[in-house]
């Protein structure tokens, strides 16, 4: 049998190695010159630049695909069992950080976040201890909604409304459905605690004003498994599962842009690429988004359900604008960051109203700079991955029409994020919109 997957995105990619487990042949068309999709790399003036994600929070996803083998693809209806990272370390290393984050507030203040309870506690305590006793309780309430909601859910097949109907009761038992803001808010006084346990989903493109408080769950996911960076960035995570499955007998074709998904009989037999060539498949895998996978790929007779009425109703979450910075020679001297991941919060929640629903750039907005840890301190030498701020904004135009892009100029983030000391100085900066709109998606 034929399998061709579209897009070798991290989904993508991960899709292909099992698929190859399972003894198909695999084909993954990739419309990029090279892997990667949103977790693509940017090469320029020596310097590697990773285009997406930059922190990993549940490894033993990772380390589950990396040990598939031929006629093992290691399909579990339960979470896998953790085995150590043995597999993944022939491919990628991954380094635990300490503090996974270092949230920063207008007025001066952090907030070191780690999987640490007592240290956890202390920075309450140093920030906002009339928030100890909240926090326990939110703690509590937090381990619960992951048990639930990812050790359980997470492997649970909704393939009907009575599937999810099923599990309804419970998930209003755990108070599940309120918005994540609300659910905090009732555990916490202080503003800063209240965005300390809310902002995790904004590294998804969530507004935690409007995502389910099953999101809490991510506090203990993070604090169940840690965050850990790829040395070599992102990019060298995709190389690895690029390895991986061309170890299983897998293929990719760059430079190879589908223009639709061929069907007979309501089922998917192949597809056809920009230039015209027709490839035949007994299975095709999309791992484009949502709207582009049934709005430009499946032909409007294919797609009852999901037709034209329905995607121009569809909402995308925000966006992110991302600036790309390089450093000058000399232009660093005693700087650094002393942590990975250093995020600023705005003292406002219309900032995320804004972003996720408005037309229009926040006059504050949450950032987050990202700095690769390197073993030649202060900053990482010519040829890796040097640090990348990003701020969320307003995902504009219609999504059926293909809209998303980010604000017409960047000055506002970039003056907000040398405003709060994120911005590194003397730098020389790349700016860039995201290529297209994100839909809120889940999945390792």
């Amino acid at each position: 049998m034929r399998a061709i997957v579209i897009g070798s995105g991290v989904g993508g990619l991960s899709a292909a190695i099992r698929l190859a487990a399972m003894g198909l042949q695999v084909l993954v068309l990739e419309k990029l010159p090279g892997p990667g999709g949103r977790a693509f790399v940017h090469r320029a003036q020596g310097f590697t630049f990773d285009m997406g994600p930059t922190v990993i929070t549940v490894p033993p996803f990772l380390e589950d695909l990396f040990a598939t083998g031929p006629g093992d693809p290691r399909l579990y209806p339960d979470f896998p069992k953790e085995e150590g990272l043995k597999h993944t370390e022939r491919y990628v290393k991954l380094v635990p950080l300490d503090p996974f984050y270092r949230l920063h507030f207008p007025d001066g203040t952090y907030f070191d976040y780690k999987d640490d309870p007592e240290h956890l506690k202390g920075e309450i305590a140093r920030i906002a201890p009339e928030d100890l006793e909240g926090y326990r309780q939110f703690e509590a309430h937090a381990k619960a909604l992951f048990q639930k909601g990812f050790l359980e859910l997470g492997f649970t097949h909704f393939g009907s409304l009575l599937d999810l109907l099923k599990v309804a009761p419970d998930l209003l038992r755990l108070d599940a459905v309120r918005p994540l803001f609300s659910l905090v808010s009732r555990y916490f006084k202080s503003p800063k605690t209240r965005q300390i346990f809310s902002f995790e989903p904004l590294l998804i493109g969530g507004n935690p004003l409007k995502v389910p408080a099953l999101y809490a769950m991510i506090h203990f996911v993070e604090r169940h498994w840690g965050v850990h960076f790829a040395m070599g960035g992102t990019g060298a995570l995709v190389r690895g599962l690029v390895r991986k499955l061309e170890e299983l007998g897998g293929k990719i074709r760059y430079g190879a842009p589908v223009r639709r998904i061929l069907t007979k009989g309501r089922r998917a037999v192949g597809v056809v690429l920009q230039d015209g060539e027709k490839i035949e498949a007994d299975l095709v895998v999309s791992n484009a988004d949502y709207v582009h996978t049934y709005g430009e790929l499946l032909a409007p007779e294919d797609r009852t359900w999901n037709g034209d009425w329905r995607l121009k109703r569809t909402r995308l979450s925000m966006s992110l604008f991302v600036a790309y910075f390089a450093s000058r020679p000399g232009g660093t001297k005693g700087r650094g960051f002393g942590t990975t991941t250093s995020s600023s919060l705005p003292a406002t929640r219309s900032s995320c109203g804004t972003s996720s629903g408005g037309r229009s750039s926040p006059r504050t907005s949450p950032t987050t700079s990202t700095s690769p840890p390197s073993p030649t301190p202060p900053w990482p030498p010519r040829g890796t991955t040097p640090p990348t701020p990003w701020s969320p904004c307003p995902t504009t135009g219609a999504a059926w029409t293909g809209g998303g892009s980010a604000p017409s100029t960047w000055r506002r983030p970039s003056a907000t994020w040398t405003r709060r000391g994120t911005s590194p100085g003397s730098w020389t900066a790349w700016s860039t919109p995201t290529s297209s709109p994100r839909t809120t998606s889940s999945g390792p």
